[in-house]
């Protein structure tokens, strides 16, 4: 059972910055036993092993979805269980899929993933140059954002003709606007689903 990843009270007072840990507290490994690879699927997540664990963020559902940047796969990490599996990608690089169930799509180094407000999975591959998503009803993955070249275009078109470079962090706000940071152009942008 999952007691808690880490805590630690930061506290600002006198301009002094000090780290106040709270005793109850322990680190655990979820995932991953140290050695950079692709394995686990259906088994206990400590027992799996990744390579490159980046963004992570807890679901809809209250499981743990983790990007795998080296192994181009989002995994999900059931936090009763902790069973892992694949719920993007397909363990090897490239840019396919669109149209069709998100287990069976490439992806190249998918480095942040969000959830919508209905609950859809959307993520950034860098390397890719693109924003994707997965539908929560269907299973179904699509390009959102980006043409899948490095460039810069696109401001006031629609999302998948704009152009981004090595996009990485992204967020939602209340109404569903997707914020994305576009790295390698140093700019924020974003993209308004009403329009």
């Amino acid at each position: 059972m999952l007691k808690m990843i880490l805590l630690t009270i930061i506290t600002i007072s006198s301009l002094q910055l000090c780290s106040t840990p709270v005793e109850s507290s322990e680190v655990i490994t979820l995932l991953g036993n140290g050695k950079a690879d692709y394995t686990g699927d259906g088994e206990k997540s400590t027992e799996a092993t990744c390579n490159e664990p980046f963004g992570v963020v807890v679901g809809p559902d209250g499981a743990l979805y983790v990007c795998e940047t080296k192994n181009h796969v989002i995994r999900r990490i059931d936090l009763e269980t902790l069973e892992t599996s694949t719920v993007a990608g397909t363990g090897k690089s490239g840019y396919s899929g669109d149209g069709g169930i998100a287990t069976e799509a490439e992806l190249f180094e998918p480095y942040e993933v969000r959830f919508d407000s209905q609950g859809n999975m959307i993520f950034v591959e860098m390397m890719n140059h693109i924003v994707r998503g997965v539908d929560a009803k269907t299973g179904a993955i699509a390009t959102l954002a980006g043409t899948g070249k490095a460039g810069f275009a696109g401001d006031g078109q629609v999302a998948i003709k704009a152009m981004f470079n090595r996009p990485h962090s992204i967020a939602f706000d209340d109404k569903d606007n997707l914020y994305i940071c576009d790295i390698s152009n140093n700019r924020l942008r974003v993209v308004n689903p009403q329009t």
